[in-house]
């Protein structure tokens, strides 16, 4: 059996050996700023021997930059604090740099510092990449200790959120929440703690109030992180989208305009033949009333002209309600559940007054089995369908056989409606063009090209498509209509 000298003396070999063998940098320093002993993996690591090390104050080995942190730091060991993940740059023998992470502790008997270091170089520069591809790309990263509330932030999130950093500071929960708008706070709020207490990920776009008092639009997602069964972080990324947003929203505003312009076009061209079409109804309804007292006496000639004079007063009433229908703003894009073939009628009814003045004839062939139904908002749908008919009207009003048929088709999935008409297609050099903004087929004067970009752009907010059929004997678009 070992005497206790004996162990003690192998213990001490065995920590002489620990320290000389140990890939991890050790060393003892004053706290005056000199290394007393340094390992050999310290020095093979900056290429300096250890008396070379020991022969100048530490902060000449440092990179000017960390200097004063390096200060600060053996300031903060001096009195009785640890160093925990601190990190610095140390200049090599060969001129490079490597970057070095600590933990230390002081003796206080002694007043030397004990501490252990890690070659941090390689993680560095990863984080320096993401840092810099993040910076570019306006993403940052988070993460959030749910016991504590505590963030750690990547340097991009800082600067998207214009909080200034500090060494050794991190932000808390509560002030990362504040930097949002008061209507959106609430939000954000709900979605962390969901995701803290049931795993639920997250992405959202949210408007930001910065440190500074700037307000912008970010993307920002988070999800759970279990050891365990237990939720113990939350990590995900935020990224500046306010460039982004706001093209979006100057765009939807410029296609709510567009939309809103090619309504009054279709307006105007709807005038002329409206007032012909209230007309009509009016000299019966006078006419019928002019008769009135030389039929009095006969009942049957009486009932007649009054039913004409319901009859017409019910045409007006329809045509005025079409038009009011049709020409109410959809500034706000509200989506009903919404029986196509009634769009369809109601489109046609507004129509066929402007194609009665060329002579052409509008039908409906409705070949579905029960009536299928869309979500969509009814007045866009209803100009999509007006703008092709017009379109159509438009190509063969100086044709000899001038008709456009509509044809209704559905399955379980979707509703399929052709707008066809008496043409013979289209050139070939017109075909590839057809949905372009400002392309047009009509002669100078007769069209602006827009009704067509238009409808495509409506049908695409509806999660529809247009096409035309190239293989069709007469012109023919397409449309299809996801049904719900």
């Amino acid at each position: 059996m070992l005497s206790n000298t004996h162990v003690s003396d192998i213990s001490t070999e065995s920590l002489q050996k620990l320290y000389d063998l140990s890939m991890e940098l050790l060393c003892v320093a004053s706290t005056d700023g000199y290394f007393i002993h340094t390992n050999p993996a310290f020095s093979h690591l900056l290429g300096f021997s250890e008396e070379e090390l020991k022969s100048k104050p530490i902060i000449e080995f440092i990179h000017p930059d960390d200097v004063d942190k390096t200060i600060a730091e053996l300031g903060t060991l001096s009195e009785g604090h640890d160093t925990i993940g601190f990190e610095n740059r140390y200049i090599t023998k060969s001129g490079g740099l490597k970057c070095l992470q600590w933990w230390s502790r002081t003796d206080q008997d002694t007043g030397l510092i004990y501490a252990v270091a890690r070659d941090f170089t390689a993680y560095r520069k990863v984080m320096d990449i993401l840092n810099e591809t993040g910076s570019i790309a306006r993403v940052g990263g988070w993460e959030l200790e749910v016991a504590t509330g505590e963030l750690t932030w990547t340097d991009e999130t800082f600067r998207i959120l214009e909080v200034e950093k500090k060494d050794g500071q991190k932000p808390v929960l509560p002030e990362g929440l504040e930097l949002f708008v008061d209507e959106h706070k609430p939000v954000i709020e709900r979605a962390v703690e969901r995701a803290a207490t049931l795993g639920e990920p997250y992405s959202l776009e949210l408007r930001a109030r910065t440190a500074k008092g700037n307000e912008l639009w970010v993307y920002t997602n988070g999800k759970a992180n279990y050891e365990g069964d237990r939720i113990v972080t939350l990590s995900g990324t935020i990224q500046d989208i306010d460039a982004q947003k706001t093209a979006e929203m100057r765009y939807e505003e410029e296609r709510m305009n567009s939309i809103r312009n090619s309504k009054l076009a279709s307006l105007g061209e709807l005038a002329a033949g409206v007032a012909h079409e209230i007309n009509n109804p009016v000299a019966i309804i006078r006419s019928s009333a002019e008769l009135i007292p030389k039929v009095m006496g006969d009942a049957d000639k009486l009932d007649r002209k009054i039913d004409s004079i319901y009859k017409s007063c019910d045409r007006i009433s329809h045509i005025i309600t079409s038009l009011r229908k049709f020409s109410h703003s959809s500034g706000h894009n509200v989506k009903t559940l919404s029986p196509l073939p009634r769009i369809l009628r109601e489109a046609i009814s507004l129509a066929k007054i402007r194609a009665t003045r060329f002579g052409v004839e509008i039908e409906l062939d409705d070949r579905t089995q029960s009536v299928p139904t869309i979500e969509c908002n009814e007045v866009e749908i209803e100009q999509v369908a007006i703008n092709l008919i017009n379109n159509a009207v438009d190509a063969i009003k100086e044709k000899e056989d001038r008709w456009v048929r509509i044809e209704l088709t559905s399955d379980d999935e979707y509703a399929r409606v052709r707008f066809i008409d008496s043409g013979d297609g289209l050139p070939d050099d017109a075909k590839d063009k057809l949905f372009e903004p400002f392309y047009t087929t009509k002669r100078v004067g007769e069209g602006t090209g827009l009704g067509l970009s238009i409808s495509r752009g409506i049908l695409d907010e509806h999660a529809a498509s247009i096409k035309f059929l190239d293989s069709h004997p007469n012109t023919c678009f397409e449309i299809h209509f996801p049904l719900r």
